[in-house]
């Protein structure tokens, strides 16, 4: 609450959430960004919210998303995590780089392409078998099993 007090384009949404947004031309390049969800920006209980998630200061940014990240949780849990409580400008791609640049999380990644290994090409027929293992599920059709 107390950093939110402090940045200075957080007070300025405080104040057109309040009162009125000025027409768009009127507004400070700053802030042009968030004309276009002016409606889902409001002020409640000394806090900024879009919608009924909390703005978040620039200089606390780097700690939430890191809090965010605690876990090391992948791309796609980390978001739904953040849009549980917290939001700022490019939330989802700070989240998504921060993800993807983890050095914990690229080590640990499973996700690992393996080179693909060519056979060799034998010299006469039947020289090499193969066989592709593979699960049968059964289905049956007018009383048959296929």
């Amino acid at each position: 609450m107390d950093n939110q007090v402090k940045d200075s384009i957080i007070q300025k949404l405080k104040e057109y959430s309040l009162n009125d947004w000025p027409d768009r031309s009127q507004l400070p390049i700053e802030l042009l960004p968030y004309y276009p969800i002016r409606y889902e920006i409001s002020f409640a209980e000394n806090l900024v919210l879009k919608n009924n998630r909390i703005v978040i200061p620039e200089n606390l940014k780097s700690s939430c998303s890191n809090f965010i990240h605690t876990g090391h949780l992948a791309i796609v849990k980390c978001r739904d995590r953040a849009k549980s409580s917290v939001w700022w400008l490019g939330l989802s791609s700070q989240i998504e780089n921060l993800v993807r640049n983890c050095p914990l999380c690229v080590e640990n990644r499973t996700n690992r392409k393996e080179t693909f290994l060519k056979d060799e090409i034998t010299t006469r027929p039947w020289l090499k078998i193969a066989l592709d293992l593979f699960k049968l599920e059964k289905w049956y059709k007018n009383g048959m099993v296929w």
